[in-house]
């Protein structure tokens, strides 16, 4: 009796995300400084204002622009990481 071929494993799926990926690749982030700082520079303007539950949202807000801006700084280490143990350069001034 011939033996049953076992179903191949399917591909393990990869998280995606191309603008993500296009801003790494890229490296202009004037778009995105530009439009974090506007937004940042109004929420600290909200999160000034005396008893307004707003003030908190706005403060809220302001941490987590924080951290999507250090996300993409450890994104950038990363790829400069992976760059020099392939053999290319990082360049200095990004590092």
């Amino acid at each position: 009796m011939p033996k049953l071929k076992a179903d191949p494993k399917p591909p393990i799926p990869e998280a995606r995300y191309p603008e993500i990926t296009k801003l790494l690749e890229t490296e202009d982030f004037n778009r995105v400084n530009k439009n974090f700082m506007a937004t940042f520079q109004a929420l600290e303007k909200m999160s000034k204002m005396k008893g307004l539950k707003k003030a908190s949202d706005a403060r809220k807000g302001m941490k987590a622009i924080e951290r999507v801006m250090d996300l993409l700084r450890e994104l950038l280490k990363k790829k400069y990481e992976i760059m020099e143990k392939n053999g290319n350069s990082a360049p200095q001034d990004k590092k």
